[in-house]
């Protein structure tokens, strides 16, 4: 199940098409039937999730906390039919407004990235080193593909 909480008022968020993108998304890595939450929420709120989270005292767009640990990107480990759970990411909205400068997309195209991105994460992709950025870098644009 793909949940979306919003729990900001100052962006328009498109609920029902973003849930038919990420099911495409989840579809594509192979964890179709994994629970996701999505919640976008203001820059005071990732702000404190950033700090205690990460020990990082600034605003981000996206946070990711995923529910595994795994360390083959892509491979999740073999779940119970009672916890199919991916993760959970957290956005702000008004950040990516702030800092829509520095990149090409719309906002929801940039939203769309973000989450994207954060699902990499949530399966063991980083970007870590060079090579391991290259891997993510590679899945996701496989996946922005397969939504355009």
């Amino acid at each position: 199940m793909i949940v979306i909480k919003n729990t900001q008022r100052s962006y328009h968020i498109d609920a029902p098409k973003l849930k038919k993108q990420v099911a495409i998304v989840l579809n594509a890595i192979g964890y179709p039937e994994y629970d996701l939450t999505l919640w976008f929420t203001t820059n005071a709120t990732i702000r404190r999730y950033n700090r205690q989270f990460r020990g990082k005292d600034k605003e981000t767009d996206v946070i990711s906390f995923p529910y595994y640990e795994t360390t083959t990107p892509g491979l999740l480990p073999k779940h119970s039919s009672e916890e199919p759970i991916l993760g959970d990411i957290m956005l702000s909205p008004a950040y990516v407004v702030q800092h829509e400068h520095t990149w090409q997309e719309t906002f929801e195209e940039r939203i769309l990235l973000l989450i994207v991105h954060s699902i990499c994460h949530l399966v063991g992709y980083d970007h870590e080193t060079d090579a391991d950025d290259m891997r993510m870098q590679t899945e996701e644009q496989r996946l922005l593909r397969l939504l355009r």
